[in-house]
């Protein structure tokens, strides 16, 4: 009972990359549909803003994921097959979102990375 309300939970998290990518198509149908009724310059400045890209929540998530498996694998070897797949979208939609939908990013420093590197348990 409780080991499937944490896989729930992982698998859940696993898909949840997928959802950037649905929410950038949808700002695209949205954009697609609104423009021609909207003629200010200010919404149409928002409306063609892309969003920014959220790094720190990207990792949040991620360490999130990392954690919860090797915590619970002992337990649950299923959890170490997920992770490889949640990895993989994680790359994958970041990937997109962040050279498709998104703005330029900030130059980031190491400093996330190289922290985020300390944190993971070797």
């Amino acid at each position: 009972v409780v080991g499937s309300s944490v896989l729930l939970t992982t698998c859940l998290q696993t898909v949840c990359p997928l959802l950037g990518i649905l929410t950038s198509w949808l700002q695209v149908a949205r954009r697609w549909c609104c423009a021609c009724r909207w003629r200010a310059r200010s919404t149409l400045v928002d409306l063609y803003t892309p969003p920014h890209f959220e790094l720190a929540m990207q990792h949040a998530q991620q360490l999130c994921i990392l954690f919860v498996a090797f915590m619970f694998s002992s337990g649950m070897p299923l959890l170490l097959w997920l992770l490889p797949m949640c990895f993989g979208l994680f790359f994958w939609s970041d990937k997109y979102i962040l050279l498709r939908v998104s703005r330029v990013p900030p130059r980031y420093s190491h400093d996330l990375a190289s922290w985020v590197a300390r944190l993971i348990p070797c």
